[in-house]
């Protein structure tokens, strides 16, 4: 009754249904295990806050609460088809949403949405349902509860000719796992099985004893205790014609050898385990080879002569403990998007070298290595040791000159603004202070292009923004103040290797008066051994900041007599006062 009434509503004017009441997060309607809610997003509001949770919110949605339970759980749309429902889920505050499922489609042409999540006792979940592009209208979400929860992302790992990996997600602590395969099609009780405990035995888990060019069903169930859960499944795989090459296999590397080329066809590879080095992120079949490093700069290249889009990525560490050395997708001027990377070598260091392709491209490929003497890499080659940038005024910019000759490329990603080509950068520093209207300005010398790249933190670099063919200044007044932040400048090498000039610059000194307040200054303007301040209100601590960001002085009110701080020990400069964390004027020291 109630649904059809929903439907009903439909049909009027939107300008007659009322808002529902559920279109906030702050008022996002309870449901609980077993409970069909029917709903409409119908007259609702856009959620631009809320964050991508596995698919983006693209339509005006509303809201639902669940207390977590300990249980796996599975929100869904379906089987309503009403429209085309997304399904996001959250925890954590409406306004610091942290992503825990999500779906849109839980099929080709099936538009309806489905999440399954584990939810922790005392947590609460909000589900937000909202649409695909825009759409809006009527939905049945519905809450189900497993205490033996199904498998989660069943996949297969690694199809051979004669076995298969297969890998689930667990949600069930100390239970027992069961998988049943047969020939595609077969009704499940008369396959044959493999168990186990999950943890111990598996996941991931190999099948063994299977047929070459035979297509195969793959199903995985868990038992908590005397409770069995459902299956998941089927997956289905088909094992290679063929045994794949040795090398296929990362323990197989095949040798390579300074000033030597090798013949390879990645149709006979894998799929490797391995992690992503710049813009060589894995998805397609790869060969391996190895060679030791005899301090020599090292070009692996498949430029040429290769019959399909490749990709490589150097690694060090041994197979079980890949770590990424240098990686490459389109190489500077190889023609049909093949691959080359340069990187230093160090001295008897075994480098891994995997041959892959683009997408699920393969095919044939000749690989060759060309050993040449070491240049001196640019001091600040890597972000670790990333130059300092110190904050010039405006219009006053000293530029400091940076080159990409002799530089290499880092593990790092590639900025999305140059996704697939070929990096060789440079890194630096600086501090956003207190500054306003800053500016990055870079211009190239001897270089022929140069791009730049602004992010934080060098151990997982967090990407702010990028440019490519930089020549002169960017505007990045809209990056917070006193903060660290890191400049990755790059072009692709080789020809375009060369000079340039960076340098950043701002209006300190307005950032810092339009924060005064009228009751409160500082003097003398300039000062030379100490500074005299009027504060109304009491305060614990203070701290005296450089242009840098960088703090150079620090106390407590304890220290301070007749309402003045000491300087002398300062550099003559531009300077800020700071009383509990709050900014309370400049100064200069002469």
């Amino acid at each position: 009754m109630l649904r059809s009434l929903l439907a009903a509503l439909i049909l009027l004017p939107a300008s007659l249904i009322a808002q529902p009441f559920n279109d906030a997060c702050a008022n996002a309607t309870g449901i609980a295990c077993g409970e069909v809610a029917s709903g409409t997003t119908v007259n609702a509001t856009d959620d631009n806050s809320a964050p991508t949770c596995v698919t983006g919110v693209t339509a005006p949605g509303v809201w639902y609460a669940f207390n977590g339970n300990g249980q796996q759980v599975t929100a869904t749309t379906c089987p309503d088809n009403q429209y085309d429902t997304k399904l996001n889920v959250y925890t954590g505050a409406c306004d610091a949403l942290v992503c825990v499922a999500g779906n849109d489609d839980i099929a080709d042409g099936v538009y309806c949405s489905s999440a399954t999540f584990l939810a922790e006792s005392g947590v609460t979940y909000l589900i937000l349902v909202q649409g695909y592009d825009g759409e809006t209208g009527p939905f049945d979400l519905s809450l189900t509860c497993l205490s033996c929860g199904a498998p989660l992302d069943l996949a297969a790992l690694q199809v051979l000719d004669l076995s298969a990996t297969v890998d689930w997600t667990s949600t069930n602590t100390s239970s027992t796992f069961t998988i049943e395969y047969g020939p595609a099609g077969f009704a499940q009780g008369t396959g044959s099985t493999v168990n186990g405990t999950v943890g111990v035995d598996g996941p991931p888990v190999t099948v063994n004893g299977l047929a070459p060019a035979t297509d195969y069903d793959v199903y995985v169930r868990e038992t908590c205790g005397a409770t069995q859960g459902p299956w998941a499944g089927p997956l289905s795989i088909t094992t290679l014609t063929d045994p794949p090459a040795v090398n296929a296999f990362c323990t197989g590397a095949l040798p390579l050898a300074c000033g030597s080329e090798v013949i390879g066809d990645t149709e006979t590879g894998l799929i490797a385990s391995a992690p992503s080095c710049a813009a060589a992120n894995i998805s397609a079949r790869g060969l391996w080879y190895a060679f030791t490093g005899n301090g020599d700069d090292a070009t692996l290249s498949t430029c040429l002569n290769s019959g399909y889009d490749t990709k490589l990525s150097v690694f060090t560490g041994g197979c079980g403990s890949l770590v990424c050395v240098a990686g490459n997708d389109d190489g500077p001027n190889c023609p049909g998007n093949t691959s080359e990377v340069t990187f230093q070598t160090a001295v008897g260091t075994n480098y891994l070298v995997l041959v892959h392709g683009y997408g699920e491209d393969a095919g044939d490929f000749t690989l060759r290595l060309l050993c040449t003497p070491a240049c001196a890499p640019v001091d600040n080659d890597v972000c670790g040791d990333a130059s300092l940038i110190s904050l010039q005024p405006v219009g006053g910019c000293e530029s400091s000159t940076g080159t990409t000759a002799c530089a290499f490329g880092t593990p790092a990603p590639n900025p999305p603004c140059d996704p697939y080509a070929n990096i060789v950068d440079a890194w630096y520093a600086f501090n956003s202070s207190w500054a306003t209207g800053l500016s990055l300005i870079i211009e190239p010398g001897t270089a022929s292009i140069v791009n730049a790249a602004v992010y934080m933190h060098c151990s997982e670099p967090a990407y702010v923004e990028c440019w490519t063919e930089v020549n002169g200044a960017i505007d990045i007044s809209d990056l917070p103040p006193n903060t660290d932040f890191l400049v990755r400048v790059w072009n692709g090498g080789g020809a375009e290797a060369g000079t340039f000039s960076i340098c950043v610059e701002g209006n300190f000194n307005l950032g810092v008066s339009e924060a005064l307040r009228t009751a409160e200054r500082i003097w003398p303007v300039p000062a030379s051994e100490s500074i005299f301040f009027q504060r109304d209100l009491a305060f614990r601590n203070y701290r005296v900041f450089d242009a840098q960001g960088r703090a150079v002085l620090k106390g407590n009110a304890r220290d301070i007599r007749n309402g003045s701080i000491s300087i002398g020990a300062l550099e003559p400069g531009h300077y800020v006062l700071l009383l509990d964390e709050e900014l309370i004027g400049r100064f200069v020291k002469e």
